[in-house]
């Protein structure tokens, strides 16, 4: 009955494994079966599709940041800025272990779904934009308590700057994937203090 019970949980599990190491279009759901060690019935009683399945997955690697987030840029206890560099080094920190246990840079969850789906799911593509809209959301929020504080420049536009944050951290992770090399990562930070002309946290 426990087996039964979690099979869900290791269908969303290996989906998320296999879909992230490989692709959405390499992953048939027999392999995540075997992978969850559940019968194919047990799929579909649980998710009408492999579409259904992955839409639950991104969800789970949104959670992962909005947790990340509140463990970094949300703080309510430490300056803006400083709550930001927080939350790019634990960035950089999750693609370096991911790094380190598949011998392999897999990139940004979401922006491979985007560059592999965006234009033949429409369902897909529209839950990444909005997750992305969220992420950007949350650094707009964050770089107008920075101006407000001071940390910033008055002039600078931080819905602006926050949208051009996360293109950049895709592009990053783009980049640090086709190099298959982790290092490009330590560009984030610098990167991203220059693009809202603000010194090092």
């Amino acid at each position: 009955m426990a087996r039964h019970s979690d099979a869900k949980q290791r269908i969303l599990d290996s989906a998320k494994e296999l879909i992230y190491g490989s692709s959405y279009a390499n992953i048939g759901v027999q392999q995540i079966c075997n992978q969850a060690d559940v019968k194919k019935g047990s799929f579909y009683h649980f998710f009408p599709s492999k579409q259904a399945l992955t839409l639950e997955v991104l969800e789970h690697f949104w959670q992962g940041i909005q947790q990340m987030a509140q463990q970094t840029l949300l703080l309510t206890d430490r300056p803006p800025l400083q709550r930001l560099d927080l939350f790019l080094r634990r960035i950089g920190e999750w693609h370096l272990q991911h790094y380190q246990q598949r011998g392999h840079f897999a990139g940004c969850p979401m922006g491979n779904l985007a560059s592999e789906l965006s234009t033949l799911d429409d369902d897909m593509r529209q839950a990444i934009e909005a997750y992305l809209a969220k992420l950007q959301a949350m650094f707009a929020k964050v770089l107008h308590e920075a101006i407000a504080q001071g940390e910033l420049a008055s002039e600078i536009d931080a819905d602006y700057s926050a949208e051009a944050m996360v293109v950049y951290i895709e592009g990053l992770s783009l980049m640090s994937k086709l190099h298959n090399d982790p290092h490009w990562l330590s560009r984030l930070s610098p990167a991203i203090w220059q693009l809202i002309q603000a010194k090092p946290a």
